[in-house]
């Protein structure tokens, strides 16, 4: 199985809203993708353009880890997980995010690989500066 796997960090004063960010549907909404939602306790809702989504189990929530499980997407996301790792360490939150549970190394992979590191641009400047650049839909 492949791991796709980045690595950035943010202020540690920042944790709490880190915390949010990778927790919750208005969160994801921020860095993500613009419209994420949560239909059902327990699962998230990723809506992309083009009528497309990914469903996500939510498998953990804790103060440091979060690992959300694909249910329902295209069939080379379906049964991937992608997780979160908050370590602190002089001052800073380190973020280990992980998508573990692929295949193979398909152009799929590849792509998802470019776009998550676009994400995590994201994500790390939607917690610095309250901006990020999710998807719109």
């Amino acid at each position: 199985m492949e791991t796709i796997y980045h690595l950035l960090d943010v202020p540690a004063e920042k944790a709490g809203f880190l915390r949010n960010a990778i927790s919750t549907a208005a969160g994801f909404s921020g860095w993500w993708t613009s419209k994420t939602e949560q239909p059902e306790p327990g699962i998230l809702r990723f809506n992309f353009p083009g009528n497309y989504h990914k469903d996500f189990k939510v498998l953990k929530k804790e103060a440091n880890e979060f690992e959300y499980e694909c249910v329902d997407a295209t069939p080379e996301w379906k049964g991937t997980r992608f997780s979160f790792k908050l370590m602190e360490d002089n001052g800073k939150i380190i973020i280990h995010f992980r998508h573990s549970g692929w295949k193979d190394q398909t152009p799929m992979f590849g792509i998802c690989n470019f776009h998550w590191a676009l994400y995590m641009k994201s994500l790390k400047d939607l917690v610095e500066t309250g901006t990020g650049n999710p998807t719109k839909v």
